[in-house]
């Protein structure tokens, strides 16, 4: 399970941890789905740090922290959805 982000053009969407009470890795994925950057294992007490992409990016998706290692995910995965 995860939250994915869907915007309507490739942009460097930050993110922060603000509200959250658990870990959070987050994926940014471009426009050809592929992972171009990945933040894992993010603190909720890492606020007010923001977290931004290496590369544009159209897709962010946020999972349970860790499971980045746990699936294999890394920059250059190509997603489907």
């Amino acid at each position: 399970q995860g939250m994915l982000f869907v915007f309507p053009r490739s942009n460097k969407i930050s993110f922060w941890m603000k509200g959250m009470h658990y870990n959070l890795d987050i994926i940014w994925i471009n426009s050809s789905k592929r992972v171009v950057t990945i933040a894992q294992n993010l603190s909720p007490k890492s606020y007010p740090r923001v977290y931004s992409p290496t590369q544009l990016s159209r897709y962010v998706l946020e999972i349970d922290g860790g499971m980045v290692n746990r699936l294999g995910i890394h920059a250059g995965t190509q997603v489907s959805f």
